[in-house]
């Protein structure tokens, strides 16, 4: 009834030779009342049950299309009923097709067809704050995982951080004491192009620098949304990552002729499981390590000497930062792998020795 009314208020009579004929903004309006069933007809069957334009005014649907068409990632994300996948999937959209023009097309969008876009809109209209809690990190990201029995006799760790063209490392014991602290490039000068000899012979090299330990391990970066750009490299590194593995799991194979399976010495631990020990995540992004070098060698008691500290301060920005990631994932990886699968009667002692040297006072010394 209240649509026929409407339709009749647009039509206006008006007279010509020919007699009476109807207004051309009738034919307006009812072509827009034929698109705007044409949309609704589209939509899945629990889309159209919804009924947007009577849940939100002109006014509020307007607002909620404006940050639709302005927000980006990271300001979707913290908002309710939208996830990472959810975020960038509308972004995507939103540089394919144009800006959205109506509150239906959301249910065009991939990962949005099996939600109530009501949900959505409201949390675009009131601003509603996700409760995320956040996921901590465990034993269960090191992967392969640790029994009790490898984990209450080890007594030194090498944590590696392997590049494309060098790999940094520290060797720590069991008390957390910095026993060697050291970076070595792989190369004189990186080429993407693959060459199996050599990368057999300086990585062999480079392996057999490293000090013998009980476990050694490395950490797994997700690579994320790439390009295909950036996959030659990303291949390369995983190479030489799994040759370094071989290298040094065979190193301890030693003489015998069968391969042993239980000789694996060489373990991941997940990216996200060391961020989250030391809190490194600032809005979606990784803080620089060495900035908190200082706090986390006093907090965490790791003693460091003189002379591996005063090696330390000769690296570049960039050779700190990677010396730094090696630290901080041995910490991790003890705290979280090691010491979580030993029984409390048998966990190792930690020194309660203060660190042997900070950054504070060596710089200055150093003045």
């Amino acid at each position: 009834m209240l649509r026929n009314i409407r339709l009749l208020q647009g039509l206006f009579l008006v007279r010509s030779n020919n007699g009476l004929m109807v207004s051309p903004s009738c034919f307006r309006l009812c072509s827009s009342t034929s698109s705007e069933q044409n949309t609704t007809s589209k939509l899945p069957p629990n889309k159209k049950s919804e009924r947007l334009e009577e849940r939100y005014s002109a006014q509020e649907s307007s607002k909620i299309l404006e940050k639709i068409n302005t927000y980006q990632v990271q300001d979707f994300e913290t908002l309710k009923w939208f996830s990472k996948p959810k975020a960038v999937s509308l972004v995507q959209a939103r540089k394919v097709r144009g800006p959205f023009e109506s509150l239906y097309t959301l249910a065009e969008v991939p990962k949005f067809t099996n939600i109530k876009l009501y949900k959505v809109c409201d949390a675009l209209l009131y601003n509603t704050q996700a409760e995320r809690v956040p996921k901590r990190a465990s034993a269960s990201d090191v992967n392969p995982p640790l029994t009790p029995e490898k984990c209450k006799n080890i007594k030194s760790l090498v944590a590696m951080e392997i590049r494309l063209d060098n790999i940094s490392w520290v060797h720590m014991d069991s008390d957390l004491r910095v026993i060697q602290w050291e970076q070595e490039s792989f190369f004189e000068q990186y080429s993407a192009r693959y060459d199996h000899a050599e990368y057999q012979t300086q990585l062999s090299r480079v392996v057999s620098m490293l000090p013998e330990a009980d476990m050694y391990s490395y950490e797994l970066i997700p690579q994320g949304y790439t390009n295909l750009q950036k996959i030659p490299y990303q291949v390369n590194n995983a190479i030489i990552q799994a040759i370094i593995t071989t290298m040094l799991n065979m190193r301890h194979q030693g003489n015998q002729s069968e391969w042993n399976s239980d000789i694996n010495r060489v373990y991941t631990i997940k990216s996200y499981a060391v961020q989250k020990y030391f809190n490194l995540n600032l809005g979606g992004e990784r803080v620089s390590s060495r900035l908190l070098l200082d706090d986390v060698i006093s907090r965490e008691n790791v003693p460091i000497p003189k002379d591996i500290m005063t090696q330390y301060m000769s690296y570049d920005n960039i050779g700190k930062e990677l010396l730094t990631r090696c630290l901080f994932q041995a910490v991790a990886f003890y705290k979280l792998g090691v010491r979580a699968n030993i029984p409390p009667l048998q966990k190792a002692r930690v020194s309660t020795k203060p660190s042997s040297i900070s950054i504070e006072k060596l710089m200055h010394d150093k003045l």
